[in-house]
């Protein structure tokens, strides 16, 4: 499928002291319709073909929430700094039906489809604490956690989107040479969180009452960077 999104984002920091800077940042609204994606569909409990291919395929309504945040940080002593940031992410204003639409079947037997699912998320507030220790004039040591209440709602629950996860733990090693280049890795767990759905209604809960769904997640990445001068 593809698609063309767009989002403004702009922030500001102040440097209040040696010691304290100040942060704040906003992001607008990411939206946009997927198209030209292709959708199979096992149709046999309906008496047609065991299965049905849908030439053209779009979803509409994914988007990424508008947002806001603020952030603090504090030179402690000389090598080791604290972080900690507040974000708002307005969910309910972004995920709240999906719709998949597919054309052109395959098959004259069965009918263009329109699948919505409904989501309906809640806006979410997410804590993030950090620390940052220069361990040596090389070696950087950075440590992290945050916390955001679920955005999803136990009775839209949707195992296709499992963003059930609360707690994410961080940790990370940054190393930087004399000629300049800079290695970065970081290591993320997410924390497991289970959610049950008890909807019975089956447009929103195909899987019926009782349906739970678990997301826990391991995440590494790598940086580099090369500044021209220092």
């Amino acid at each position: 499928m593809k698609t063309f999104n767009y989002a403004f984002r702009v922030g500001l920091m102040w440097r209040a002291t040696p010691k304290w800077q100040f942060g704040f940042v906003y992001q607008t609204k990411t939206g946009g319709d997927y198209e030209d994606g292709e959708l199979r569909l096992n149709t046999s409990s309906l008496g047609a073909p065991a299965s049905v291919t849908y030439g053209k395929t779009a979803v509409e309504g994914f988007t990424w929430p508008e947002q806001y945040g603020f952030g603090v940080q504090w030179r402690v002593v000389q090598k080791v700094m604290l972080a900690l940031d507040v974000k708002r992410y307005l969910w309910s204003d972004a995920m709240e039906v999906i719709t998949v639409r597919g054309t052109e079947p395959d098959s004259a037997f069965n009918p263009e489809v329109t699948v919505p699912f409904v989501f309906n998320w809640e806006d979410q507030t997410v804590y993030a604490l950090g620390m940052d220790w220069r361990a040596t004039n090389a070696l950087t040591v950075r440590f992290g956690y945050n916390h955001g209440d679920s955005p999803v709602p136990d009775e839209t629950l949707n195992p296709l989107f499992p963003a059930t996860t609360e707690d994410h733990i961080t940790a990370g090693l940054g190393w930087t040479t004399t000629k300049g280049h800079t290695f970065n890795f970081a290591l993320e767990n997410a924390l497991e969180n289970v959610q049950t759905n008890p909807t019975a209604d089956q447009n929103i809960n195909p899987f019926g009452p009782g349906a739970t769904v678990g997301h826990a997640q391991w995440t590494a990445s790598f940086g580099y960077s090369y500044a021209f001068s220092r």
